[in-house]
């Protein structure tokens, strides 16, 4: 029998990031591949510095007007 899921491992344990079915009390095999997470593309870095960086210039310009209060949200979750 063959299972394959998505984990994480917390620093001591693995952590299934869905619900596994697995047998009780029976060895198991376990075998580990991890997984290269992908590079966002240098044009989409840089239009997210751009966002940024016109955020801090004129927020109200762009329609933000709580750009000062928020600003953690626009950065970090888009516009």
């Amino acid at each position: 029998m063959v299972t394959t899921f998505k984990a994480h491992f917390d620093g001591k344990a693995l952590i299934p990031d869905e619900p596994v079915t697995l047998p009780k009390d029976k060895p198991l095999q376990v075998s580990i591949i991890v997984k290269q997470l992908k590079r966002k593309p240098k044009t989409e870095k840089k239009a997210k510095r751009r966002a940024i960086w016109e955020l801090g210039k004129n927020p109200v310009r762009l329609g933000i007007p709580d750009a000062s209060e928020n600003h953690d949200k626009y950065i970090y979750t888009g516009f």
